[in-house]
C-alpha cells in the first residue's frame, strides 16, 4: 500500500473555504476514481504562528499504478483549480510513502 501525502500551508484568511475545498473537491474526486482506499486530513501541531496553518491530506492507494494514474490524470486538474481559487494563499508539497506495517 502507498500513502500519497500532500502537506498544505494555508493562510488563515482562507482556512474555512480551503477546508471545504479539500472535502468537497479534492477528496471527492479522489474517491470517485475508485483507486483511493481511504482519505484523511490532519492539522499539524506546534507549527510557528507566522507560517500559517499546516495540514496533511493523505490518500491511501492499494496499487502504485492507481497512484500513478491519479497523479498523472486527475490531480493536475485539481491543483489548477486550487491555484485559481486560492492563488498564493495555499502552498503545498507532496511525498509518497510505502506503508510497511
Amino acid at each position: 500500500m502507498l500513502l500519497h501525502n500532500t502537506t498544505f500551508s494555508v493562510d488563515a484568511t482562507v482556512d474555512r473555504v480551503w477546508l471545504d475545498w479539500v472535502q468537497e473537491i479534492y477528496f471527492t474526486a479522489a474517491k470517485e476514481t475508485g483507486y483511493v482506499q481511504q482519505c484523511k486530513l490532519m492539522r499539524m501541531r506546534n507549527v510557528p504562528e507566522d507560517s500559517g496553518l499546516t495540514y496533511s491530506a493523505q490518500l491511501y492507494f492499494i496499487q502504485e499504478s492507481h497512484w500513478v494514474d491519479f497523479s498523472d490524470e486527475i490531480e493536475p486538474m485539481l491543483f489548477q483549480h486550487l491555484a485559481k481559487q486560492f492563488d498564493s494563499k495555499v502552498l503545498y508539497f507532496q511525498s509518497q510513502l510505502d506503508i510497511l506495517i
